[in-house]
């Protein structure tokens, strides 16, 4: 009998140690990190309802040889504390970027366009920004004026390949925003289910995202709210994680910087037209990171809380 207590007790204690393993493996939107997919792989989709009758497939139809433009604004501010010491949340510039986009290959399985720059980057809202905040925005913007990429996509809006080409002469800054607006230009075009759905219609996305010099786990969520002609009205929230990591500290010779975590989560709508590759969508994120920074024999404690408006629409190429 005291055999049979203790066999039980040990199953038991066997049984909670297993699960306080399972409860401690860090989750996203509610998925944990070993359902994400490997890194290179295509994103994870699941659908979580069909949504009303009637249902139909949702699929991109671009054609060859049409062009667009695509309007980005950008509005961003950022708090940075140092060792305990918060300094003032510092609102930047607001930034618009507008690209002339062609498609120049299109078939039932996908697309692809190719893009550019119309005109150098502007810079406004810049009252009450400091110049030592102004000035080196302006330096990095200005070596972004020749970039240039191209999109391929499946004709779900699932990015394949994403490049973005810059000039000679690009700073350490600008090459932060090249991968900022590489991530961007990825998310215009919105990943679609496969299955047929209709209005009410949810999905998620799973994804695990290079940028930066970071790899972060990003869920997002999308609900299919209206659907009228080949215009889908979706709501969109988004989850990101990033784990303790080793990171890329770009303009900081000799300095090793390490990621000690990080979190962001962002909302918004979309007006997707399934004619063309730029959506009209406004989101909001707010992301939340903490890292040590160490130089020589010094480490630094750093965090970082950055707070970004996101606009895009077409515009008339």
């Amino acid at each position: 009998m005291a055999n049979s207590v203790r066999g039980i007790l040990l199953a038991a204690l066997l049984g909670a140690a297993l699960l306080a393993r399972a409860e401690e493996e860090p989750a996203v939107g509610g998925y944990k990190l070993s359902e994400f997919p490997a890194p290179g792989a295509a994103p994870v989709f699941k659908l979580l309802e069909a949504g009303e009758a009637p249902l139909r497939a949702l699929r991109y139809r671009l054609a060859a040889g049409s062009t667009h433009q695509l309007v980005m604004t950008l509005r961003m501010s950022l708090g940075v504390e140092i060792d305990g010491r918060g300094a003032p949340v510092q609102r930047a510039p607001a930034m618009r970027m507008v690209f002339d986009c062609k498609v120049t290959e299109a078939d039932p399985a996908g697309a692809r366009f190719d893009f550019g720059l119309a005109d150098p980057p502007e810079l406004f809202e810049t009252e009450g920004i400091p110049p030592a905040v102004l000035e080196p925005m302006k330096k990095s913007l200005a070596s972004l004026s020749a970039i240039r990429g191209h999109v391929a996509m499946t004709s779900r809006g699932v990015v394949k390949e994403a490049n973005i080409q810059v000039g000679p002469g690009l700073d350490k800054s600008a090459e932060q925003m090249v991968q900022s607006m590489r991530q961007s230009m990825e998310q215009t075009s919105v990943p679609l289910p496969e299955e047929a759905v209709g209005v009410g219609a949810r999905w998620t996305m799973l994804h695990r995202v290079q940028g930066g010099g970071v790899t972060l786990y990003q869920v997002a969520e999308f609900r299919l709210m209206r659907f009228e002609g080949l215009i889908a009205t979706l709501a969109v929230s988004l989850e990101q994680f990033a784990p303790r990591q080793e990171m890329a500290l770009p303009g900081a010779a000799g300095a090793r910087a390490e990621l000690t975590s990080m979190q962001g989560h962002g909302e918004g709508h979309m007006a997707v037209d399934l004619t063309s590759p730029v959506p009209r969508s406004n989101a909001d994120f707010d992301t939340t990171l903490r890292m040590n920074i160490q130089q020589q024999d010094r480490t630094l404690q750093m965090g970082m809380r950055n707070r970004m408006r996101v606009q895009v629409e077409p515009g008339t190429p």
